[in-house]
């Protein structure tokens, strides 16, 4: 009526929920070793050389804890029609100071 259980059969579902929870717990240790290794990436400092990409774009996205930017660009590759424009994009994982600065670095460029 009440759904009783033995003590041994208690005792096998608390290893066993024991064992699960061990192995969630290394788990999401796994992906806070990731996260944190991608937030390192985001400090540091991003050179582009807008002469040689020549994007037309540049924008701030959200990706994992600090963002990205994106730059826009086209790229000339040879297929068998001859050479062909695609449009590429180039994928910097930085903070905003970061993006704020190639942002002004992007227009300071366009005015050339």
């Amino acid at each position: 009526m009440f759904g009783l259980i033995s003590k041994k059969k208690h005792d096998a579902i608390v290893d066993e929920l024991a064992v699960k929870v061990a192995s969630l717990e290394e788990k999401n240790q796994v992906l806070r070793d990731w996260k944190d290794s991608r937030e390192v990436t985001t400090d540091q400092e991003c050179v582009v050389d807008f002469d040689n990409l020549r994007p037309f774009s540049i924008e701030r996205m959200s990706y994992g804890v600090g963002g990205k930017t994106v730059l826009g660009y086209f790229r000339r590759i040879r297929a068998e029609e001859g050479m062909v424009t695609t449009l590429g994009e180039w994928e910097l994982r930085c903070n905003a100071e970061q993006h704020n600065r190639l942002v002004e670095q992007f227009k300071e460029w366009l005015k050339k």
